[in-house]
Parts: C-alpha cells; structure tokens; sequence
C-alpha cells in the first residue's frame, strides 16, 4: 500500500472511483453469462447454488458503487479494494469447487482481478492480487482437478504472464504520474516550483509548522525594471534573467526552503520553522545577492504574527512589498529630477576638408620628367615644393619601382627616402584589402585615375585609413611612362564619421526599441519625430503625426470636448520655464477616437546649432491606474475583514426577524431572519457592506458557523430555525460536522433546524450539495432553495435534490402584478413545487395588490415590507399582529395587518417574552 500523503492526489481517487463504476457493468454482463450458462446446464449439479452466487456478485457491485466516494477517500482504501478483490477470489473459488474444478469455463473470470487491478492500483497490491490469483487457482487444482496436468500448467502460465504485465502497466503507470506531477508543479525554465507548486509546499508546511509551535515567513519579491530588459536586449536575455535569480535564490536559502515563480518576474520563498530576526536578516541577504544583476523589491509576510494561513501571508508581503518599492521610486525621481545637458564631443567634429585638386597639380609639376625612370632625377626646386606639401607624394614606374618619394610620404608611411625610392611600392604600402588594390590598378590602367578611399598599413604594422589620388602619367607619345599618387590620413575624419553614424545608429536603436512613447516637438508644439512605441500605443503611424500640432493630435480635449490648446500644456510650461515636468496621470488622445491614460515627462533641449524643442517621454499608465485601484479595494476590503474580526470576537452581531405569512390562513407562521453588525458606536451595519467581503477572503466560513450556532441554540429552545448557508460552506465537510455537534450539543428537536441553501450553489457543485442535502436529512435538519428561478443550470437535479421548500426569487415578486412574464415564471415554478410536493415562498411582497395576486397564483407563503419591516429577533414583528386579511376575488386588499409600529406603541416587555415562547418557524439569511 502507498504511504499517505499530505496531498491528496485527486487524479488517482478519480480513476479509482472511475474502475467502481465500469467495474458494475462488467460484473453485470459476467453474472448475466453465468446466468446463462447455468440455465443451460441446469440438469448437472449444484446450479442453484450458483445462481445465487451470481445474483450475490451482482448485489454486492452495487452496494460498492454506492459507497464509492466514501471508499476511494478513505484512508483504508488500499485494504477495502483487496477486500473487494478477496471476496472475488472467494466467489470465484465457490463457483469453480461447484462446477468441477479446472474444467469449469468460469475459471476464465481469474483473469479480471489481475486486468482490473492494474489501471488504479500500486504495484505492491497488483503483485498481490497476481499472486493471490495463480495461488488461488492452483488451490482449486489441488483441491478439485478437473482439468488435464496440461492444461492447468498452461493456464497458471497465461496468469503470470498476465500477472507481470499487470505489473509492468501499474509501474510504468506510476512513473508517468509522477511525471506529469513534476511537471504541473515545476517552472519549466527556472527549474523552481511554479505558482501552484509553491502553493501546496507552502500550505503543508504552514500545517506542519502549526502542529509544531515554530514560526516561519514568506518573502515575495519583484525584479525592478524588468521590462525594459525584455524590451532592448529581446526575450532570451529576460530568460537567462531569471534562470540567473532562481539559481542565486537557491544560493541564499537554506536546502529545506522553498522557491517557486508565482508568474513573469514575481518570486516567492517560504522560510520554514525559523525566527523573525533571521527570516529579516536572510532577506536581506538575498536583496543583496540579487542586486549584482537584479535589483529585486522584497516584502516580508511572518508566521504567524501576520498571519496564519499562505493567502494572508502572500498579501500582507505583497502589501509590504509595493509600499518599500514606492518609497525607493519616489527617491529616484527626485534624485533625477534635475535635467542632463548634453554637452556635444569636440573629437566628433569633422576636420576641415582636404584640397587635392590643388594637391595634385603641385605633384605633376614636381615630377622630374615624363618620358621614363631617372633613379633620382629631381630637381631642387621641384623636390622642396614637394616636401613642403603636408601630404604623401609617391611617383612610381610601370613596373611599381618607386621614383620619388616626398617627406610627406616619410611621414605618413613611415619609411625614409633612402629606404623607400628603389624600392617595391606593393612592400612599402601595403593594403589590407588585396582585393581592392587589385581593383584600383585596373581602373587605373583603364581609366587613367582613380580616386577613393582605402585601408593601408605604416612601417610599423599600424592601419589607417587614407584618401588617395592617382594618376596614370603620359610620355610626349602618349604611352603610359608613370604613377603618381597623393595621399592624406583622414583615419580622424573617419573615426569621427563612424562614431556619429553609431551615435546616431544607437539613439535610434534606442528609441524605437524602448517600451515608452517617445515623441519630439519644436518650440510651436508640432510634432518632429515619434518613436515605433509612441506609434503603437497612439494608433497612428510617424507620417500621420509629424508635422501636426500636439495640442490637437496628441494632447487630448477639454471636458468640454474642444481640442486643447498646446500653450495651455504642461509641456509649454517646460518649453517656457526651461526645466523638466513629470506629469503623473493625464490623457492624450488616440487616432481612432478615446483616450490613453498616461504619465509623461517633457524635457526640454536647445542644441548648438540653435534647434530648440521638447522631448516627451510617456507611458501606458492603464495598468498602474488598475493596479491603484486594485489595491483601494483591497485596503477597503482589508478593513471591512479587521471589522468583522473584532464584530466576531466581541459578540457584535446580532438578528433581526421578518415574519412569513401563511397566505392561506393569513397568520404569521415563521420569521426570516436578517443579520447585522453593530459598530462600537452602537451603528448597525447592513450585510451587504461585509458579507460580499467575506465571502471573497473565506472569513464567510466562520459567520456561517456563527449562525449555525445560534440557530441550534434557537431551534433548541423552541423556536424552529432555518438558517441560510454560504455556497463555500455548502462543500465544506467541516461545516456538517459542525452542524451535527451543534444538533446533539444543544439536543435539537427533529425537524425543528432548516437550512437554505441557493440554486447556484446546488449548480456550481450539485454532487457536494446532494451530498450535504442528504446528510442533514439524516440528521433530522430540513432543506430550503432560496433564489429559485436564477439558476441557470438544469432543473434535473430536482429529482436527486430532496429539498423541502422552494423561495421565489425577489426579482420575480416585485413586478408581478406589471409585468406578465414575471407572472408566467411565477406560475411555472408553483406548477413545479407541485409536482414535487414542495412548499413556495414568495419574498419581497411590497404592497397588497402583490398579496393578493400570489395567493390566487397559488403561492404558499409570503413575507416583505407590506407585512411587516424587520426588526430585533426578540421582538419577533407579526407574533403579536392579528392575522393578515388576504383580499378574496371582488373584494378591496385590505391594509397590512402587520405593519410596524413606532417604537413607544410596541408590546411590552411582558407580551414579547409570552410571545417568544410560541413555536414560529424562523428563516436566517445572511444579506
């Protein structure tokens, strides 16, 4: 047998109760064939007795279908289901022994057991149930014969084989569960516990921790900024992101605590059996290990100072969380809050432009002749001016032997005149690119020049970068005689160039890929430039923009719908006063028609050159307006809960009553009654300012066992009570057991406690309803349907419902006597009741045209303003009241006959507690 578990695994309990239910035709259709074949051989021996072994098989199915639920979640469900299967083996070993051992064809039924025992069993009881179905079959050998040695040999054999398959299917049937639990409860990419993981890690060890005394915490953290990330450097590196924060949670933890992924960049860590001044100091210890590379808010949740179940403690962190990250934004923006200059880099500015038409003019004149090579033909005055030009002057012959080479050259290259002239120009100015030098002879050779820019390298291996002019030089003959080429270092202007492009390429790259809005406009307000977010989030594209005024086009309309003007803006008022406006909740207007909630900042900036302008950075700001006002409500709902903590702990709630009417008789047979909260101040507080919060927070739970008590309490001292039950409670096997202690506690009468209970909550769950429903019956509790006619599920669960009494719902009851299709619904539903011999209420009955129409509709009872208003329980309002006159056909509706009385004209104190002894059915309802 498996070893219980704290979880209860709900996939196995249903495949179990799922083998009890096919488990029942098939245990029909083998007893049908036994049947069968008994008849048909009913002249051989012992046929009755297997018959009636037959129709036992049949029975007994059914009382275990029957009792499914309670088998597959009890904690011996292990030892029923190798009962069950023994008592198989036992029926099986009758039915052979009767009908002649081996030979019977029943002993082909050995193999279910084995087949059935595979597909919900563990592998230790399909062992057993293989072993104990060969050993029992070789018992019959033993015991009977009948069939031949071989026969029986082969036979045991297709059992074991049937056995370790069985076996084979339970083992690999287990590990493929535990697979899929892994996986269910596993982040696939960081590794840790996902959202619902965590959560059953956390709430078993909050239960052991409760058992044990110790105390524990949750730290939930968020990563600043991650979006960004996501955003500019793409989603693979948000992956490694977060991987890299799983792994440097798990450094920071102890091995025994838990991390999981709660959704995006949310963590969480549960801090188990360890004191407040060390789950404070290890958080800390983790902010700092994450702020290497992930600055992360963190919020810290204590058990159980702030609380004592996981939903409490995941609030309250979350809570404490947002309000630390607030505080360190707030310091950030006002850190940021003075505008950067940008001051432009002097090392960006081109260098003045280089003549070289002039350049190479003074080459060609300084050549020292254009009819051939001279070793060095130069004459003085040719090779100063040559010299005195701050560029390098190379002439070669057609065969690239160098002829003259200037200081300029020296310079540049590196190479003295001595080494160079002589010598190869393919050694002394060597190109990075061959390509390209290959290039530039033959267009030189073709064209005569060749103008342009190439990569070269000096005597010491250094590149640059040098802008070259060449020329093919003519003899008198006009034959190629010479090459000269001028050359200068622009390797500066260059660098510059490519540094403005990559500026320039990096301020666009950054723009259009952040996940703000950005957009630019001149000092008149019109629209310059918008980025690709500002474009999506806007819905209109650059070219639609540019060039429009942004009072118009972006910044939203008046209240009274005229465009705003652009002066009137808070980004003017930048522009003016020359500084940086940070607006936190504004609108600006989209294309297609509505608005954009945002927050902006609007810089101001004023270039060199004289641009002047405004650059607006702005946000999406719907889902931090959401978020704002998600937690509103969440401190609203937080205070309503610390009211009715302390309304339960001090015994502030109290009951009201409302009398029902018997429309037949026109006298007050029961009340409802209504619960209040009494404020410190003595305010009475209407439920449908808490009880919506309770409801949402699970504290519905405790008010609910609150009024059960009460109402036994009621019920017990003579006045029969029928309290209304939240749908939670509803599922809730606790609460039964609630009930039936208070039942016993306070010895209530049978049929003196009726509980009401809504149509949704039957639909929601009809199965833990019809269970609920029929164990109040066997308590001796009765049942009420509230809200009938809201519902929207089938009708069908009527028939399997045995509820006592149907509540028309109110919104069926006020416009009745209006509204016709309220009336056939009315009618329909009373038609119903009675066809299940059921009892109808109608509620919110308002005026005596609606009495009287309910009556003649044929509504059993009544009960609302008309007849009487509520009022505390123990003056009970209608016990006191003569009976109501109900108007018959032809006559007026007379006046409500219970209608309150000012407080000084009420029955005395006397009257009330004769009155309070009278046996009058009460309805509790929590509204």
């Amino acid at each position: 047998m498996q070893a219980e578990s704290n979880v209860v695994d709900v996939a196995a309990l249903r495949i179990r109760e799922a083998t009890i239910a096919v488990a029942v035709p098939m245990t029909f259709g083998v007893s049908a064939l036994g049947l069968l074949y008994v008849g048909m051989t009913w002249d051989r021996p012992h046929r009755l007795e297997l018959a009636v072994l037959f129709v036992i098989s049949a029975v007994s199915v059914i009382g275990v279908y029957r009792m499914r639920q309670a088998i597959v979640r009890s904690r011996w469900r292990e030892a029923l289901f190798l009962s069950w299967t023994l008592s198989d083996f036992v029926m099986l070993v009758t039915g052979t022994l009767a009908d002649g051992g081996t030979r019977s064809p029943l002993v082909l039924v050995f193999f279910m057991p084995v087949v059935f025992s595979a597909t919900s069993y563990p592998l230790a009881s399909v062992v057993a149930v293989g072993a104990g179905s060969i050993i029992t079959f070789l018992s019959v050998a033993l015991i009977a014969g009948g069939a031949s040695a071989a026969y029986q040999v082969s036979f045991t054999f297709a059992l074991l084989c049937t056995a370790a398959m069985s076996a084979w299917q339970a083992q690999n049937h287990k590990r493929q569960n535990r697979a899929l639990a892994t996986a269910s409860r596993t982040d696939s990419l960081t590794g840790c516990l996902n959202r619902r993981g965590f959560q059953e890690r956390a709430r078993a060890e909050i239960a052991a921790m409760a058992r044990s005394g110790l105390g524990g915490a949750i730290v939930v953290l968020d990563i600043d900024k991650f979006k960004p990330v996501n955003d500019v450097f793409g989603h693979a590196a948000g992956d490694e992101l977060l991987c890299w924060v799983a792994q440097t949670l798990q450094s920071s933890v102890r091995p025994t605590d838990a991390i999981g992924r709660l959704g995006g960049d949310e963590f969480a860590v549960l801090l188990a059996e360890i004191g407040a001044d060390e789950a404070r100091d290890r958080a800390t210890r983790i902010g700092e290990a994450l702020a290497e590379r992930a600055p992360a808010s963190l919020g810290v949740a204590l058990y159980p100072a702030d609380g004592t179940d996981l939903e409490t403690l995941t609030r309250r962190a979350d809570t404490r969380l947002y309000g630390t990250r607030r505080v360190r934004y707030s310091r950030e923006r006002e850190l940021s809050s003075t505008p950067a200059t940008y001051e432009p880099d002097a090392a960006a500015e081109q260098p003045s432009t280089f003549g070289p038409i002039d350049l190479w003019r003074a080459a060609v004149e300084a050549m020292p002749s254009h009819n051939g090579r001279e070793e060095h033909g130069t004459d003085g005055a040719s090779a100063t001016l040559l010299d005195e030009i701050d560029a390098s002057v190379i002439a070669t012959d057609m065969s690239g032997t160098v002829i003259s080479w200037n200081s300029g050259a020296e310079a540049l290259y590196g190479w003295s005149r001595e080494e160079a002239i002589g010598g190869s120009v393919r050694d002394l100015v060597v190109p990075e690119d061959s390509a390209a030098a290959e290039r530039l002879l033959v267009e030189l050779s073709r064209d005569g020049r060749w103008d342009g820019e190439i990569d070269v390298r000096r005597k010491d291996g250094s590149a640059f970068t040098a802008y070259v002019r060449n020329r093919l030089v003519l003899d008198a003959s006009g034959n190629p005689s010479a090459l000269v080429g001028v050359a200068v270092d622009i390797s500066a202007r260059v660098a510059a160039e490519t540094e403005l492009l990559q500026s320039r390429n990096y301020a666009q790259a950054v723009t259009e890929c952040m996940g703000e809005g950005l957009f630019t406009l001149d000092v008149d307000g019109r629209i310059t430039f918008i980025n690709r977010a500002a474009e999506k989030l806007l819905g209109a594209a650059e070219g639609e923009l540019r060039g429009y005024d942004a009072g118009a086009a972006v910044l939203g309309r008046r209240a009274d719908g005229t465009c705003q003007r652009f002066a009137e803006s808070p980004i003017a008022r930048a522009l003016s006063h020359g500084v940086t406006v940070r607006v936190e909740e504004d609108s600006f207007a989209l294309a297609g028609g509505g608005e954009l909630p945002v927050a902006y900042t609007a810089t101001p900036f004023d270039t060199a050159e004289g641009i002047q302008g405004c650059v607006v950075i702005f946000q999406d700001a719907s889902e931090r307006k959401r978020r704002e006002e998600e937690n509103r409500r969440n401190a609203e709902v937080l205070a309503v809960m610390h009211r009715v903590e302390e309304a339960l702990v001090n015994d502030r709630f109290v009951l009201h009553a409302q009398p029902i009417v018997d429309l037949r008789s026109g006298r007050t047979v029961r009340h409802e009654l209504l619960l209040r909260m009494i404020e410190p101040d003595g305010t009475v507080i209407l439920p449908g300012e808490f009880l919506p919060a309770c409801e949402q927070n699970a504290m519905i739970g405790e008010i609910d066992w609150w009024v059960i008590k009460q109402a036994a309490r009621l019920a017990a001292a003579g006045s029969p009570v029928q309290a209304n039950i939240s749908a939670r409670s509803v599922c809730d096997p606790d609460v039964l057991d609630h009930i039936e202690r208070c039942v016993e506690r306070y010895e209530v009468p049978r049929g003196d406690l009726i509980f009401e209970i809504t149509e949704t909550a039957i639909v929601d769950d009809e199965q833990a309803s019809r269970h609920f429903v029929e164990r109040l019956h066997a308590i001796g509790c009765g049942v009420a349907l509230d809200d009938f006619g809201t519902g929207y599920g089938s009708l069908t669960y009527l028939k399997q419902m045995p509820v006592d009494h149907l509540k028309l719902d109110i919104e069926f009851v006020r416009d009745v006597v209006e509204n016709e299709a309220s009336r056939h619904v009315i009618q329909a539903v009373i038609a119903l009741a009675r066809d299940f011999h059921l009892e109808t209420v109608g509620e919110g009955v308002e005026d005596a045209a609606t009495l009287e129409l309910l009556r003649e509709l044929g509504v059993d009872f009544a009960q609302g303003f008309h007849l009487a208003h509520p009022a505390p329980f123990a003056e009970r309002p209608g016990d006191l009241q003569p009976p109501v006159i109900v108007a018959r056909a032809g006559t007026a509706p007379a006046a409500p006959a219970s209608e309150p009385a000012p407080a000084g004209q009420r029955a005395s104190a006397a009257e009330a507690e004769r009155a309070a002894t009278r046996r009058t059915r009460t309805t509790l309802t929590l509204r």
